[in-house]
């Protein structure tokens, strides 16, 4: 039986037609029609990325795109993991990290498996997070980068309220770090985020190779 996501839930396909697909949930044996989403272009999916505000500097990277550790890693996570499990990208700086997390993103936009995503620079407080809260309700993938930069109480409960409105939602998440997981627990003073969340994450250690500098010795 041929399955497909939705909603961050995985489906038994019983019927497909030119622009609906035929859903059973596994649990209920429910039935229900969605409409399908359509792949896209890589302009598409590129203008999508930057107008939920993905960093350019790893946007422009997609066209050529280099088989790194952390794209490996990031393949893995699409093939076998995704969406039932979270990915948590940990690595010094430049290993790659964020471009992994775009790279999923923009995959999953190009093949139509999601309509849009929320992104959120850990390092930074949110803005209005109760509107932005609103529309990660919306969203079908949340990323959170660079979690652990510059952490502070009100980031803290940022990513907190981010995370919990995740699973709440059934939202699938990827975040970034310079930090081990077991860390940050320690850095946010939050027991929380180790205890709650760590069964539902794949650790993917992306090493500590600054590609931006082994490029710059290359030249």
């Amino acid at each position: 039986m041929k399955t497909m996501t939705y909603n961050g839930k995985n489906f038994e396909v019983v019927g497909k037609y030119s622009l609906w697909v035929e859903l059973r949930d596994p649990q209920s044996g429910r039935t229900f029609a969605v409409r399908k989403l359509p792949e896209r272009t890589h302009q598409e999916a590129v203008e999508i990325l930057r107008r939920e505000g993905f960093p350019e500097e790893h946007i422009s990277l997609l066209q050529a795109l280099k088989e790194t550790k952390a794209i490996k890693y990031a393949k893995t996570y699409i093939n076998k993991f995704y969406p039932e499990r979270w990915a948590y990208f940990q690595g010094t700086t430049g290993t790659g990290k964020t471009t992994a997390a775009v790279f999923i993103t923009y995959y999953l936009l190009r093949k139509g498996k999601i309509s849009g995503a929320f992104y959120k620079a850990g390092y930074k407080k949110t803005e209005r997070l109760e509107e932005r809260i609103k529309e990660l309700h919306q969203s079908i993938l949340v990323i959170i980068d660079d979690i652990g930069a510059k952490p502070s109480y009100d980031q803290k409960d940022d990513i907190s309220e981010i995370l919990f409105t995740a699973v709440d939602h059934k939202k699938p998440v990827i975040m970034t770090s310079n930090y081990n997981w077991q860390d940050i627990a320690l850095v946010y003073g939050d027991q929380r985020l180790l205890s709650r969340f760590r069964q539902k994450i794949v650790l993917f250690d992306c090493g500590k190779t600054d590609l931006r500098t082994q490029e710059e010795e290359l030249i």
